[in-house]
């Protein structure tokens, strides 16, 4: 038996001698077509990155803005290669065409790429991400077709946005907002129209204050530590399904819904909040406020009551309920 085994085991080594010299073989042969391919790909990234057509590019992208957007204009400093395969845009401004002075949306950089998701669904999908209002953006533009006219669908995630920094607001309301924004946009939109568009949003705004068009129990603003709010878009119709604030001064929670109207200030609101005074109020004895309105505050003893708010977002009519 010692015998034969010593007689097959020169048998056995040889041919596995032989399987791994021809998967070798195998091997080698594979490497030089792919090296060759990673050397071709890299030179070309590179004179692509050297000889960039930066004026060429932006014009080309200012002017597609325009097409798509009619009443918009797009302005940016200067476009650059992003690797692997994307472009940069550094200081992009947006704004309306007619109201050139506060721009519609401001980034300091935005970085556009295509998705991996484009091979998974045979549609143009762009993952961006964006440095803007001194906090991030990041997300996913998804269009149905490869001509860019048919709907499209995005999602976007914020994080550390100051909204103080966004003009447009103070512009619109005639009134201060500040905060730290994050949370997150999903919605679909037809053609370029906003007022055809879907979707919904969970947002969070953190150490802010807003002013008040007319006084509200004696302030005429009123810092908060944070508010939370959920809302579906469905056409111009805009749901709040929850709506949450705390402040030094009042905390609540409210719903409702906003009719939105292409003039954004004359926008119809109908929400229901349930206000109560602070944890703190009593002890902080606020200077702002009235001392009627504080007297009053104190003896709810921190029992809630409710107001009702219609008008619209420049003209607010507030009642109690």
């Amino acid at each position: 038996m010692t015998g034969n085994f010593l007689h097959f085991q020169p048998a056995m080594d040889a041919g596995v001698l032989r399987w791994v010299t021809l998967q070798g073989r195998g091997v080698g042969k594979l490497k030089k077509p792919v090296a060759y391919f990673l050397f071709v790909f890299t030179v070309t990234l590179f004179f692509l990155y050297i000889c960039f057509p930066a004026q060429a590019v932006r014009e080309y992208l200012e002017e597609a803005a325009g097409r798509f957007a009619p009443a918009l204009s797009l302005k940016i400093r200067n476009v650059s290669p992003a690797l692997p395969l994307g472009l940069r845009l550094d200081q992009a401004l947006l704004s309306y065409k007619d109201e050139p002075a506060i721009p519609l949306f401001k980034a300091g950089s935005f970085v556009i790429m295509p998705s991996i998701r484009i091979m998974t669904t045979g549609r143009p999908v762009v993952r961006f991400e964006c440095q803007a209002y001194g906090g991030k953006m990041e997300g996913v533009i998804a269009f149905e077709s490869f001509n860019f006219k048919d709907p499209f669908r995005f999602w976007v995630e914020l994080a550390g946005v100051q909204l103080g920094e966004y003009q447009l607001i103070k512009k619109r309301l005639g009134r201060e907002c500040s905060g730290v924004v994050g949370g997150s946009f999903d919605f679909a939109l037809d053609g370029t129209d906003l007022f055809n568009s879907s979707g919904k949003a969970d947002i969070s705004v953190t150490n802010g204050s807003v002013e008040f068009a007319e006084p509200f129990l004696g302030m005429t603003s009123v810092d908060f530590s944070h508010v939370h709010a959920q809302v579906v878009l469905q056409k111009r119709l805009l749901s709040v399904s929850r709506l949450d604030f705390e402040g030094s001064q009042i905390k609540g929670a409210g719903k409702g819904t906003i009719l939105i109207d292409r003039d954004f200030e004359r926008s119809n609101l109908d929400l229901t909040l349930t206000i109560s005074p602070a944890p703190g109020f009593r002890q902080n004895g606020k200077e702002d406020i009235a001392d009627a309105t504080g007297l009053f505050l104190k003896r709810l003893n921190g029992d809630p009551f409710a107001v009702k708010i219609r008008g619209t977002i420049s003209q607010p009519r507030i009642s109690f309920l």
